[in-house]
């Protein structure tokens, strides 16, 4: 875990602790908040109370064998839920999850995004397969159509007129 504050973006100087351990002290509340929302993740404390005063820029290790984007997430201990904070940039070829945190706390980097009611994931990829999927096994409607003009009136006529005249029966 390696983590970097740019001393530009100091908004406000502030005393900050820059204890941060992967299994900090909540480590078994997050696992059954993740474990709850069948989830798996890499998980982060902070031991600051408070503001940073700055933005820090983290870099966390995960495991991850495809292409994909990361979620970040502060953890809600007291309601037990998790809110997006950002994206996560996930370098493959090094196994890191990188993102940017402004206050200490618990976070979490999931490869799913979860919905905003926090009680279910959303598999984004899936959802649309799913659209498309059932856009293709829906029926096609029927629309009836009136015709309005004379002209295609007559040829209709004439073209139920010609098939009863090419009848053998009368």
């Amino acid at each position: 875990m390696t983590y970097t504050l740019d001393g530009a973006n100091v908004k406000k100087p502030v005393t900050i602790n820059l204890t941060a351990k992967e299994e900090g002290p909540y480590y078994e509340q997050i696992n059954d908040i993740l474990r709850k929302l069948s989830l798996q993740g890499q998980m982060l404390s902070f031991y600051q109370q408070g503001s940073f005063g700055c933005t820090l820029k983290v870099s966390i290790p995960i495991y991850s064998e495809k292409k994909t984007t990361g979620w970040a997430y502060k953890v809600d201990l007291k309601q037990g839920k998790l809110e997006f904070i950002s994206k996560a940039k996930i370098d493959l070829k090094a196994q890191q999850a990188a993102f940017s945190v402004e206050e200490g706390g618990d976070y979490v980097v999931l490869t799913k995004k979860i919905h905003k009611d926090a009680k279910k994931t959303v598999d984004i990829k899936k959802a649309e397969k799913d659209v498309e999927e059932n856009e293709r096994q829906r029926p096609l409607q029927r629309i009836p159509i009136r015709i309005t003009t004379r002209e295609t009136a007559a040829v209709l006529h004439r073209q139920r007129f010609r098939k009863r005249k090419k009848s053998p029966f009368p």
